[in-house]
């Protein structure tokens, strides 16, 4: 008998072996499902990474819980980046290298809003312009005088100087400007010569000289943010951003910083939400008078106006008014979004109405508190009060819901 078993082959010596009274215990790393296991270690699923998906009882640490501090992270997301900046001085010294060789020039320097420090990054895909000053020395000034071409002549002869050297950008001369139209930017390109004994600039306006005064305006500008905490500026940005977003109100973007200049050389700056209200409301019958540029040029910034822009402007700054006031009102964010869905169709709330003197009238089909429900996104005016904490929400639904009627990004 042991001679059959050890000369059998090794399939009928495995048959032979009579299995194990006592069940096998086998450990792995998930549930076992074999037959003839019946005992296993409980599971245990390894440790998951942080997530940094926002859950009804917890935020994230990098989304703002309170309105300022999302107002906070509002501005930082408006401000110019470095490589945003780096790319603006590059544009600079190319216009120097172009010019430099057939013109005699003094000094190259900013303008606009970037020198008064009020730029903000391009909205909503568009392009972003710059104003570069190019000071010219006496010497070059053989235009605008007697027996001498006009001084837009001038323009004409920096643009050909422009065009023989750059090929792509598209380069077209406009008072008071040439301007290089970059696939990333817009570069206005303003030839200018100093004013004896000031700060002043005479630059090419058509047929005759206009006064321009960066320097100026760039003082008084940040005069008026040192005297505000620092946060006058941050809110030109946010202004500007508003603008940007309703673009059909048809201000030009120094006429709405002349606005805010005029609103708050005599008013403190204690909170974004509310100070964005005052502007509001204060800017509604103040874009209706005739303004001058704060820089002392003595150029008046609403020439451009037309009755029709006046009264259009004034509708959106009063729409904006009262949203923000609604917003600043809601006691809670979930009552504040909960302003969006009945936006149109909702009264004032009983601190709105104080407010209004000559409304007496509540309720009703005609009810003249009520918009429009086919009101444009243009018109949405105080969506910008509530962008910042639209960031704070920790329901991604609300988000969802929300995005149609606040979220301009």
């Amino acid at each position: 008998m042991r001679n059959r078993i050890e000369n059998a082959p090794k399939s009928r010596m495995n048959r032979a072996i009579p299995r194990p009274s006592s069940p096998i215990v086998v450990t792995l790393n998930r549930p076992v499902t074999s037959a003839f296991t019946t005992s296993a270690q409980p599971y245990s699923p390894p440790p998951r990474p942080a997530s940094r998906t926002v859950c009804s009882h917890s935020y994230p640490r990098r989304v703002a819980t309170t309105a300022p501090q999302a107002f906070e992270r509002f501005k930082t997301r408006l401000t110019l980046t470095t490589k945003q900046r780096d790319a603006l001085r590059e544009r600079r010294e190319r216009v120097r290298s172009l010019l430099s060789d057939e013109w005699s020039i003094d000094t190259v320097m900013f303008g606009g809003s970037h020198a008064r420090g009020s730029k903000i990054r391009p909205v909503l895909g568009r392009q972003g312009d710059v104003d570069i000053y190019v000071v010219l020395k006496g010497d070059e000034r053989n235009y605008g005088g007697l027996l001498q071409p006009p001084p837009a002549k001038l323009l004409a002869d920096v643009k050909k100087t422009l065009d023989r050297y750059l090929k792509t950008p598209k380069v077209r001369a406009d008072s008071p400007a040439v301007r290089i139209t970059y696939d990333d930017m817009i570069v206005d390109v303003v030839p200018a010569f100093a004013r004896f004994l000031s700060d002043a600039f005479d630059i090419p306006y058509y047929k005759t000289w206009m006064v321009a005064t960066p320097r100026a305006q760039q003082r008084v500008f940040k005069q008026l943010d040192d005297a505000r905490g620092g946060k006058f500026k941050p809110l030109l940005r946010m202004l500007k951003h508003w603008k940007a977003v309703h673009h059909t109100i048809g201000l030009r973007s120094y006429h709405l910083e002349t606005l805010a200049y005029e609103v708050f050389r005599k008013r403190e700056i204690d909170d974004y939400r509310h100070a964005l209200y005052t502007f509001f409301d204060e800017a509604r019958s103040a874009v209706q008078y005739r303004w001058n540029d704060p820089g002392g040029s003595g150029n008046a910034v609403t020439d451009y106006l037309t009755s029709a822009t006046v009264n259009r402007a004034s509708l959106m700054f009063k729409r904006a008014a009262e949203r923000a006031a609604r917003a600043i009102d809601a006691p809670t964010w979930r009552q504040e979004i909960a302003i969006a869905p009945r936006c149109c169709s909702a009264r004032a709330s009983p601190p709105m109405r104080a407010r209004e003197s000559g409304s007496t009238h509540h309720g009703g089909n005609d009810d003249r508190d009520r918009l429009p429900l086919h009101e444009p996104d243009e018109l949405r005016a105080g969506d910008l009060l509530r962008q910042p904490q639209l960031r704070a929400r920790h329901s991604s639904d609300s988000r969802r819901r929300c995005r149609g009627h606040f979220d301009h990004r």
